[in-house]
């Protein structure tokens, strides 16, 4: 994922030990527009990306959200969030509605989509969805969300011809909401399109 760095006895850092190489403070942070126009349509296009913490995964093979971040731990102290890039599956052959059931429940859509913007053009589009956690008719609302990035072009996001794939890759950011604060509240689930300069505000 990141440059080549290496010890003074010239053994390669790996990952982890090249992010806390940096200073305190320094984190995998990107904001909306970053991960649209610096990651996922770069990802698209097979381009070589910039040094990042986003693992490629199907999310929806995995039960719950406990069960892939647990397979991909964080920085202590570094990082609050996991990102994946993930293909989406269609639902049902003759139709656009994605897969959202996993082995242990289903991610439901929250809200309408939000647009994701570079120099006031759109790019992108971010969905927010909350884990469910057992069966559609006994579900229970979990804490868990999940950011769901696309890019702006339509039908060009398959590299080759599946009939059950919608896109090669979407760009998913998936963090545990804490319920005792306010920080993840409606900055955390909309953006708007207005300002050129515009920065994520999470």
């Amino acid at each position: 994922m990141c440059g080549a760095m290496y010890r003074e006895d010239g053994q390669q850092l790996n990952e982890e030990e090249y992010i806390e190489s940096f200073p305190l403070g320094f984190q995998f942070k990107p904001t909306d527009e970053e991960l649209v126009q610096s990651y996922l349509m770069r990802k698209i296009k097979n381009l070589k990306l910039p040094c990042n913490r986003i693992r490629e995964v199907d999310l929806y093979k995995f039960p719950t959200p406990q069960s892939l971040v647990e397979k991909y731990a964080l920085i202590k102290n570094r990082e609050s969030k996991w990102y994946f890039f993930s293909p989406r599956i269609k639902k049902y052959l003759n139709g656009d509605r994605p897969n959202r059931i996993t082995p242990g429940g289903y991610w439901k859509l929250t809200g309408r989509d939000a647009p994701v913007c570079s120099r006031g053009q759109t790019i992108g589009k971010k969905r927010t969805l909350c884990f469910y956690e057992g069966k559609p008719t006994s579900a229970k609302k979990t804490n868990w969300i999940m950011h769901e990035f696309r890019i702006n072009e339509q039908g060009h996001t398959t590299s080759y011809d599946d009939s059950m794939k919608l896109d090669d890759w979407v760009l998913c950011k998936v963090f545990e909401r804490n319920i005792g604060s306010n920080a993840t509240t409606q900055r955390d689930t909309t953006e708007v399109c207005n300002d050129a300069n515009q920065q994520s505000l999470e």
